[in-house]
């Protein structure tokens, strides 16, 4: 499933591979290929603290993997005050109408200082003229043109070789969003966290992607938003 050579994981799966750089997670999961179709993504949920990623000779990075799930957790960095753990989950839908295979993030962030910011944010970029939007209150919209809002919790793209991809964050992490399309590629940020953090203080947010090898609609997408949204807490990684 995950393996691990130096700082690069390769996820192997029968459907999806995929492969991340964990010394930069916020360079994404990059070569993404569903059923030996290569993907027109440049980067895929490319994690991004508050302050830009050290070198890669400076970063405390200890990273294992333990059934489907692919840990990395970084010490305390020569300029972040936060210790941060990321999870990437290989996932499998439950859905009845679509099959779908997924990657679900979760990033956890503690300090051992007071009040420190903790500002974590989501990025993705690909090639799709065919994108929607799911808002906090339940309705798809069409775009074309650049969103930002508060209250996107999910997006859908349709490629041209007829697969999608459905990003969703939780509606309890997701605090804005935007949304930057243009004639070469469209990128989006979701805003996971943004606050201050103390000792003893732990915060956990959660990002899913989603790929099917077909046109996903709209109900088998709404399908999955309400399983991440009813899904229990990661108390535990």
């Amino acid at each position: 499933m995950w393996t691990i050579q130096s700082t690069t994981a390769h996820l192997q799966s029968d459907d999806l591979t995929a492969k991340i750089n964990l010394a930069f997670p916020n360079r994404g999961l990059s070569d993404v290929n569903l059923n030996s179709i290569n993907l027109p993504l440049a980067h895929t949920l490319a994690l991004q603290l508050s302050k830009p990623q050290t070198d890669e000779s400076g970063k405390q990075l200890t990273a294992y993997t333990r059934d489907h799930d692919l840990i990395a957790t970084y010490g305390k960095q020569a300029n972040q005050a936060n210790h941060a753990e990321f999870m990437w989950r290989y996932m499998t839908s439950s859905n009845k109408t679509q099959s779908s295979v997924g990657v679900e993030v979760v990033a956890t962030l503690q300090t051992d200082q007071l009040y420190q910011p903790a500002r974590l944010t989501s990025q993705t970029s690909l090639t799709s003229g065919n994108i929607s939007t799911y808002s906090s209150a339940g309705t798809w919209s069409d775009t074309d043109a650049d969103v930002a809002t508060a209250n996107t919790t999910a997006i859908l793209c349709h490629f041209n070789n007829g697969a999608s991809y459905l990003e969703i964050a939780h509606p309890m992490d997701a605090q804005g969003f935007t949304l930057d399309c243009s004639v070469e590629s469209t990128r989006w940020n979701f805003l996971l966290l943004d606050q201050e953090i103390e000792k003893g203080v732990i915060r956990r947010a959660r990002i899913q992607g989603w790929w099917c090898s077909e046109h996903l609609t709209r109900d088998a997408a709404s399908e999955l938003i309400a399983l991440l949204a009813n899904s229990p807490l990661p108390l535990t990684t």
